[in-house]
C-alpha cells in the first residue's frame, strides 16, 4: 500500500473530521533519537537506528500533524499517528 493510501485510510478510519483539509507532505530520513515525542519513539523496533518519517500537515488552525514511520528503505510501514499541538492523540502500530 502506498504512503498516500496508508495516510487516507488512517484519516478516514480514525479522524474523518480532518479529511477535508488541504494536506501537504514532507519526508525525512532521521535518527530515532531525533524523534522528540517519547511515545512515538517507543513504537519503533529497537533494532532500527534510522527511520523514514513522512509528515502530513496543513497550514492554519490547530497544529495537527500525521506522521508515518517506515524503515530506512521505505519498504516496511512501522506506525502512523496523529499529533495535535505536539501531543500524541493516537497511533496505530503497522508492523
Amino acid at each position: 500500500m502506498s504512503v498516500i493510501d496508508v495516510f487516507w485510510e488512517f484519516i478516514y478510519e480514525h479522524h474523518p473530521q480532518l479529511a477535508f483539509n488541504d494536506w501537504l507532505v514532507d519526508s525525512q530520513l532521521m535518527n530515532v533519537e531525533e524523534i522528540v515525542n517519547a511515545e512515538v519513539r517507543e513504537l519503533i523496533p529497537h533494532r532500527l537506528k534510522e527511520v523514514n518519517c513522512i509528515v502530513y500537515f496543513y497550514e492554519g488552525g490547530t497544529k495537527n500533524v500525521v506522521y508515518l514511520l517506515q524503515d530506512k528503505q521505505g519498504k516496511q510501514n512501522i506506525a502512523i499517528g496523529l499529533l495535535k499541538n505536539d501531543e500524541l492523540v493516537d497511533a496505530v502500530n503497522l508492523s
